[in-house]
């Protein structure tokens, strides 16, 4: 079975409840809210650490996923085991491991929802012929469904912010709406960290505003690292330290970032000295 995945057709994947899901696609965010909804819908949270279990297909192999899905569960409705990172099945040293997996599907008991999340690729993944490999996709076809998980059209991801700046308390603006969009690249694990902080920033405020959204949102690691630089010169402590942070993001090698940006903060005292000088000569 295929599914595109919408909030439409989320109900499919409680009914009926499959042996095996396999979540793929360009969207991370709305896999997220489905497996929060298998979860919901088949755990008993007073016994999720006997009901409930993540694996990683990098660390796992073919056996220790199967042995964890043929478990009974303890004392919900069946027994979820998730196993992220299954892009890795795409690759050819991984492709014995797929295989004896796609074997192992059609053994596994009635009481198991067994989950395997791809990341989001780098291509245009709704063309690709196969989401992992040709016996994994019809194993999962044949045994339970393949959920794709498209990426949101650009007014769908505007709505999508809107409801969660609604959500806040806020009203987003149109322009601020489509500057968000731009800081994001279209990616909605980015797009929350942006709309949060822009949600922090206005505090008690109504509207997040333009304004509001270009104080704290940036388009890449060298839009962020360049305000940095004009915090620092401007003697601005608090938003040098909170660009500090942000730069941290993209970068996590504090010496990495602390070469570029002595460089940067060089030349820029440079060149303020060579204007006060001209100003000076006057």
């Amino acid at each position: 079975m295929d599914v595109d995945y919408t909030p439409a057709s989320a109900k499919t994947l409680l009914n009926p409840i499959r042996t095996v899901y396999l979540f793929y696609g360009a969207d991370d965010v709305q896999k997220g809210a489905a497996l929060d909804q298998l979860r919901d819908g088949l755990i008993d949270t007073a016994f999720a650490d006997f009901d409930l279990e993540a694996l990683d297909a990098e660390s796992a192999g073919s056996d220790r996923i199967l042995s964890a899905a043929g478990m009974a569960p303890f004392a919900s409705t069946r027994r979820l085991v998730t196993v992220r990172g299954a892009e890795v099945y795409r690759r050819r040293d991984k492709q014995g491991e797929a295989d004896r997996l796609a074997l192992g599907i059609s053994t596994l008991p009635e009481l198991t929802c067994l989950v395997l999340i791809a990341g989001a690729g780098d291509g245009d993944e709704s063309r690709a012929k196969t989401a992992l490999t040709a016996k994994l996709d019809k194993a999962v076809r044949e045994f339970g469904a393949m959920v794709q998980f498209k990426r949101l059209s650009a007014d769908a991801t505007i709505e999508w912010l809107r409801a969660k700046a609604k959500a806040a308390g806020k009203i987003l603006t149109d322009d601020a709406a489509d500057r968000l969009v731009q800081a994001g690249f279209g990616e909605r694990r980015a797009l929350e960290n942006e709309i949060e902080k822009a949600i922090c920033f206005v505090g008690d405020g109504e509207r997040i505003s333009l304004e509001a959204v270009e104080a704290v949102c940036s388009y890449d690691a060298v839009d962020v690292m360049f305000k940095l630089v004009d915090a620092v010169t401007q003697r601005n402590a608090d938003r040098a330290l909170f660009l500090l942070r942000e730069i941290l993001r993209y970068d996590n090698k504090p010496q990495s970032v602390a070469g570029r940006l002595l460089t940067l903060l060089g030349r820029q005292y440079r060149l303020l000295w060579q204007a006060r000088e001209l100003e000076r000569l006057q």
